[in-house]
């Protein structure tokens, strides 16, 4: 890509980062805690407080029954425990079936803390008052290996792979067979790129990337939707 097409990419995406995003960035005792996100799924960036927040950003990426989502998408105000509260959920997500759900991401220990329990219980009855569903994945659901190690590594320079490069990979698995390994990919002369086996795999059966770190005998098998 050209560099001075991707710098004025990066500008605008900048420029759009956090406009739409109902919760702002709260400074902690070491200062500002922020990871910026560029989501291929919504084709635009957005930035999360929690490295965990982040990492289930990648999940949803990687999910193919996820078409789209939000990361802090809206504020409601509550009674929570007596008091007065506000509650800005950490995604909206949406899915194929039409379906949509918020989530708050969290550590392993906040069962730990009861008060955070009794709170998180009173906010999802009164989201379920107005109609609206919230569920808890703790970081263990999140951080599963080597499944997310394998999605961060896929998932670099995914926009880099154009649909030419895209299609040479997709003949060459029709000529190959849907079942061929990153080996056999590799050693076609004039054969698809590595971006492009990248995101095949990304985008393929999540099952070949779930038990073992990425290798050459890790199967390639994009579903049929891409041919």
């Amino acid at each position: 890509m050209d560099s001075k097409l991707t710098i004025r990419m990066k500008n605008l995406q900048d420029e759009n980062r956090d406009n739409d995003q109902a919760r702002h960035h709260k400074k902690g005792r070491l200062g500002f805690s922020i990871y910026h996100v560029s989501s291929y799924k919504n084709q635009r960036s957005f930035s999360c407080e929690s490295s965990i927040e982040k990492d289930y950003a990648l999940r949803l990426e990687h999910n193919r029954n996820v078409i789209g989502y939000m990361c802090q998408p809206e504020t409601f105000n509550f009674i929570i425990l007596g008091k007065k509260t506000t509650y800005t959920p950490d995604f909206l997500v949406h899915y194929a079936d039409n379906s949509s759900i918020y989530v708050d991401t969290k550590p392993d220990v906040w069962t730990d803390d009861e008060e955070m329990v009794d709170r998180l219980h009173e906010i999802k009855i009164n989201l379920n008052d107005i109609g609206k569903k919230l569920i808890i994945v703790p970081e263990s659901k999140i951080r599963q290996e080597p499944l997310l190690t394998n999605i961060q590594m896929l998932y670099q320079g995914m926009h880099l792979c154009n649909d030419e490069a895209f299609t040479v990979l997709k003949n060459t698995i029709l000529q190959l067979g849907n079942n061929c390994t990153v080996k056999d990919l590799r050693v076609i002369a004039d054969g698809p790129s590595e971006l492009a086996i990248r995101k095949a795999l990304f985008l393929g059966n999540p099952k070949h990337i779930s038990q073992e770190i990425i290798n050459e005998h890790t199967i390639v098998e994009l579903p049929s939707e891409y041919f």
